[in-house]
């Protein structure tokens, strides 16, 4: 069976409150964001690629995403990919 590659960047679904801050910040694991789901017993494959807030993507981690992700679709056992990110830079991210 084909896998779905799980990827994630951090953003506000990662976040928790860090009270040493008093705000939040990019704590949760890709494996920790899809434990609660249902998945029908389909294969996911987690990359935990960043734990940041989506303001501190840098274009560098823009195009290392793109990249992992091109290797990785190539790959026959993964048949799509779910990237969790935030949403202040998400639309540059997917330009790029």
């Amino acid at each position: 069976m084909k896998k779905i590659l799980f990827v994630a960047t951090g953003g506000t679904i990662s976040t928790e409150r860090d009270s040493s801050i008093q705000g939040y910040i990019s704590k949760r694991t890709g494996e920790e964001l899809i434990s609660s789901l249902d998945l029908e017993n389909r294969p996911v494959e987690t990359v935990n690629f960043r734990k940041i807030n989506s303001p501190y993507m840098t274009p560098l981690d823009m195009l290392e995403l793109g990249g992992l992700l091109r290797e990785n679709l190539r790959r026959k056992e993964i048949t799509g990919a779910v990237v969790t990110h935030g949403t202040a830079t998400l639309e540059e991210t997917a330009f790029l």
